[in-house]
């Protein structure tokens, strides 16, 4: 008979205590971004779905033992972000929710959307609502990691074509660590 042995270190699920301060973590970085960028003209509340986002940080603990226990290293922030945008893209938990600020009329981003309007279709700040919260989430990993004037992530010429990418091209787990790493270089 053929005896298998479970690695070292059985996973362990994440306490309460640590998932709620990720989850508060996420939700100041959500907020920030959806202020920053769509709060011109609308009062942004910046809804997602909780249960979604407590699976995604359950995912990226999951496959940070996985580094643990089979290669024996902690993996990166930037690995570990990489893996939070991958679940986030499959996952697509974000819905921020607007009111405009002249009727207190209140919408869901995507019902805005003009269907008559064939330019509206591609609007990247409604199509790619979550595309371009991960790369800003990118944008602050670059910023946090390089924190010097001598280096600059100049992504915004090819930003349109980035988030589409990251909403329609096949990214597996690994490759889209290999993507975060490389433009963290």
């Amino acid at each position: 008979m053929i005896e298998t042995k479970l690695p070292p270190g059985k996973y362990t699920d994440l306490d309460d205590k640590a998932l709620l301060k990720m989850v508060k973590d996420f939700d100041l970085t959500y907020t920030e971004y959806c202020d920053r960028v769509y709060g011109s003209g609308y009062l942004v509340d910046a809804y997602y779905d909780t249960d979604e986002i407590d699976a995604i940080f359950r995912r990226v603990d999951k496959r940070r033992h996985y580094y643990n226990v089979f290669h024996g290293i902690s993996p990166s922030e930037t690995k570990l972000n990489a893996l939070f945008c991958f679940w986030l893209l499959k996952y697509r938990p974000l819905a921020p929710v607007f009111r405009d600020r002249n009727t207190d009329e209140f919408s869901f981003f995507a019902q805005e959307q003009d269907e008559d309007d064939p330019k509206a279709m591609y609007d990247d700040a409604r199509t790619y609502f979550t595309e371009r919260f991960c790369i800003y989430i990118l944008e602050g990993l670059f910023s946090r990691i390089h924190d010097s004037e001598d280096y600059y992530l100049d992504i915004e010429e090819h930003l349109g074509d980035f988030a589409y990418n990251l909403r329609n091209a096949d990214i597996s787990k690994e490759a889209m660590i290999m993507l975060f790493e490389a433009l963290t270089l």
